[in-house]
């Protein structure tokens, strides 16, 4: 008996270890900076992949799963062997507009080849950020 149930004890608890590719990728990968932001938006995919020419790509698609259209902003970080971030001129905040029930893609391509990681922020954003001029930090698209 003491057999039977601790089996079944096992078999639940690795049921439950169960994580998908995407999840695994995401949980490492995506940085959300206003965890409500994902009462609106679902992920959908992460992938990257190294490029012929020694960069890498990376890409994420989001669903908006409101009936509203929405505004995300985000940002990718590279990160290099030693763990340090690789800044470059496209090292900046993006605000993309979402229709209601459409997926967005979002993604870069690193400044260099010697990253070996990518980090994805994403938040809503700020009201301050419609005010900002810094293009060295943010860019507005799809406006």
């Amino acid at each position: 008996m003491k057999k039977q149930l601790f089996g079944l004890v096992a078999t639940f608890m690795l049921a439950g270890c169960g994580i998908s590719p995407v999840e695994r990728l995401a949980e490492h990968n995506i940085i959300v900076e206003n965890k409500s932001i994902m009462s609106d938006f679902k992920i959908v995919s992460v992938v990257s992949k190294d490029r012929n020419d020694g960069l890498k790509e990376a890409q994420a698609v989001l669903k908006n799963d409101t009936r509203k259209n929405r505004e995300i902003a985000y940002k990718v970080d590279w990160i290099d062997k030693d763990g340090f971030t690789r800044d470059s001129i496209l090292s900046k905040w993006k605000v993309v507009r979402v229709e209601a029930g459409r997926d967005v893609v979002i993604g870069g391509i690193s400044p260099s080849s010697d990253v070996s990681d990518f980090k994805i922020r994403i938040n809503y954003p700020t009201k301050d950020d419609k005010l900002r001029k810094n293009p060295a930090n943010y860019e507005y698209q799809g406006k």
